[in-house]
């Protein structure tokens, strides 16, 4: 892939915000514009071998692709004036809400979402339209719009955490401006489909369909004994069974009821065909947590036997420590027997410098990208992705998975009944299948015992049997 009129190097600013830095573009260089180019081709089809095959020119006021060699097929975006920065710092830029260029198959929504734009090119008419038989032509910046939707920038333009030190979906331009249940760039990609089909009739793009990727946070396993937390499965979880069973927990092949929710919770994913991902901790600051007990062992020789993906769910305390992450690591990686590949933070206790603190683990994968409070898609997308590292310029050695939805946010959070939670879990569901992305659920091993919830997690999986889970290790067979 050639690349002529490359623009100038990133020019920047750096202002302080809780003490971390926050990296403010004058103006976004060819390296980025490339990876929003290639984000967005991916999620219209373009195949990674036609991608290499484009010729993209960076000139002053926007970027030219040439499609097709020997042809004049090009597609011309728009580049935003150079205040738009200083309008992003502000919080005074703007969603738009273009139009498709033609109407999309039911259920799409009629409109796309756009945000981060320049008032000066919040348009209502098309996001792509065929000025001619051979260009195809996007009015908005949407290299910036994908770029910072992906990356999760705006978060750090956010000063009020909750008292977890995450930032709340309330605070973010998507439950604002009223698109958080939308996967707005995946979207976005499916109308660059659109115009490409449009512009070079007989290409094709790549189909995909929907995987999901169901996983477990291991919390809790009720080891050592607590007789608080026995007690507390009768008393708030109206759970007698459970206090028994935590009661003789001391006998050799009795597991205390939460790690015994382990199993019980993986063999209702696998009954169904579904292969789940377990993140367990590796620390023993908590009294009810010995990731060393022979109890603890024996259950990861199961879930290995039922070859039961096993991940790390690192503590509430390896947030923003870099230290403490690695030796967690250390701790899991000694437990299971395996380099862990992937997992969550706890709490969802994350920020975008949470990425390079994961790749400099030597972690394939992270999925803890959604917010604790709402349910949605808050980096905008269901695709996996490699998110980019504005410090560094370039792309993460590791892959986002992003989470969608968590048991907690639905009972604790957003108090949802039973019937609303699954509502708007096939909601979801039916937006990851409409763009051909993966659908993430985390269910905690503890939340089998929830009055409300517990129940519902048999009828959610009934729902994702058949579909195929995402293969982490080789994500570029569908996803490339």
């Amino acid at each position: 892939m050639s690349q002529a009129g490359v623009s100038q190097p990133l020019s920047s600013r750096i202002i302080q915000r809780n003490a971390y830095r926050l990296e403010v573009p004058g103006v976004l260089n060819s390296e980025a514009r490339l990876y929003s180019l290639k984000e967005l081709a991916r999620r219209a089809g373009v195949t990674s071998d036609f991608f290499r095959k484009w010729n993209i020119e960076f000139g002053p006021n926007g970027t030219t692709v040439h499609v097709l060699p020997g042809t004049h097929k090009q597609i011309r975006f728009c580049d935003a004036p150079a205040d738009l920065w200083s309008d992003l710092i502000q919080g005074s830029s703007c969603t738009a809400r273009p139009a498709w260029l033609r109407d999309p198959a039911e259920p799409l929504p009629r409109q796309l979402v756009v945000p981060f734009v320049h008032t000066s090119q919040a348009r209502t008419g098309p996001l792509f339209r065929l000025s001619s038989p051979d260009v195809l032509e996007c009015p908005m910046d949407l290299a910036v719009s994908v770029l910072l939707t992906l990356s999760r920038w705006e978060e750090e333009l956010i000063t009020k955490k909750d008292r977890h030190g995450r930032v709340a979906a309330a605070s973010c331009a998507s439950y604002r401006d009223g698109y958080l249940t939308r996967p707005i760039v995946d979207e976005c990609g499916l109308a660059l489909q659109q115009g490409l089909e449009a512009l070079i009739p007989n290409w094709k793009p790549m189909s995909r369909e929907l995987r999901v990727n169901v996983s477990h946070d291991i919390d809790n396993i009720g080891l050592p004994f607590s007789f608080r937390t026995a007690m507390g499965h009768t008393i708030r979880r109206h759970k007698p069974s459970a206090t028994v069973r935590d009661m003789f927990s001391w006998l050799p092949k009795v597991n205390p009821a939460f790690l015994q929710a382990v199993q019980d919770v993986v063999k209702l994913s696998l009954e169904r065909e579904i292969v789940p991902a377990v993140y367990w901790k590796g620390t023993r600051s908590s009294i009810h947590y010995d990731p060393y007990h022979p109890k603890v062992k024996h259950m990861v020789a199961w879930l290995q036997q039922n070859k039961v993906e096993l991940g790390v769910h690192p503590g509430y305390d390896t947030f923003r420590s870099p230290e403490k992450l690695r030796k967690e690591i250390l701790t899991v990686r000694e437990v299971l027997g395996v380099q862990p590949v992937g997992g969550r933070q706890d709490y969802l206790r994350w920020c975008p410098d949470t990425w390079l603190d994961w790749e400099n683990c030597g972690l394939a994968y992270d999925s803890s990208v959604g917010f604790a409070d709402h349910i949605g898609f808050r980096a905008g997308t269901c695709l996996p992705y490699r998110p980019w590292l504005f410090t560094l310029n370039r792309e993460a050695h590791l892959t986002e998975l992003p989470l969608l939805i968590m048991d907690a946010t639905m009972a604790g959070y957003m108090r949802l009944t039973p019937e609303k939670s699954l509502e708007a879990i096939s909601a979801c569901v039916s937006r990851c299948r409409e763009v051909g992305g993966v659908f993430t659920l985390l269910w905690h091993n503890d939340g089998m015992y929830e009055r409300f919830l517990g129940p519902l997690l048999p009828s959610i999986l009934d729902s994702l049997k058949g579909h195929k889970k995402f293969d982490f290790a080789n994500p570029s067979k569908d996803f490339y």
